[in-house]
């Protein structure tokens, strides 16, 4: 099916005015050589309007921070904890990530969720916790395969959403960034 006249010209006059934010995790894949590999093509783009972040491997941080043109793309991190530094053997921090002038961080992914049972109030405090450091999150939604066979698709989305708002805005450190209505 086709988009009507009419959704093209709401769309057109909703992102008039904004910039386009696209972003790329790169999960767990590629060695340094190929992270390098990578940084070396985009690099190379032109990326117009858009507001791009990369999301490497953290241990390819720093590599990549020192390598990516900051006029091509930010660098994101793939995850953040729910509070400051401290004995939290393997995570990273977003006062790391403010410390390493890492604008970016990805919460709430597909994988941390299932894999790692992320709930949705354990991500409000992951969110809340981030917004208060002064950090641009991606927050993920999304339903499993067999919710989407069933139908169910908007019902789950609205629920993360609606549960994580309520979370944060119980569990924010600073109301002015968590703000989703």
């Amino acid at each position: 099916s086709h988009p009507s006249r009419t959704n093209l010209i709401a769309l057109r006059s909703i992102m008039s005015g904004r910039k386009m934010i696209v972003g790329g995790n790169w999960k767990c894949n590629l060695t340094t050589a190929g992270a390098a590999a990578l940084v070396e093509q985009l690099n190379a783009m032109e990326v117009g309007n858009c507001e791009v972040y990369v999301a490497p491997v953290a241990i390819h941080i720093p590599m990549v921070l020192s390598t990516l043109k900051t006029e091509v793309a930010s660098v994101a991190c793939q995850n953040c904890n729910f509070t400051g530094t401290g004995a939290y053997t393997g995570e990273i921090s977003a006062e790391h990530l403010v410390d390493m002038s890492i604008p970016w961080v990805i919460l709430g992914h597909s994988e941390r969720r299932q894999c790692f049972k992320e709930d949705d109030e354990f991500l409000a405090k992951k969110l809340a916790y981030a917004l208060s450091k002064g950090l641009k999150v991606v927050f993920c939604i999304g339903e499993l395969k067999e919710q989407r066979e069933d139908g169910t698709t908007m019902e789950v989305c609205k629920k993360q959403l609606v549960q994580v708002a309520t979370h944060t805005l119980t569990h924010s450190h600073d109301s002015e960034h968590a703000s989703f209505f």
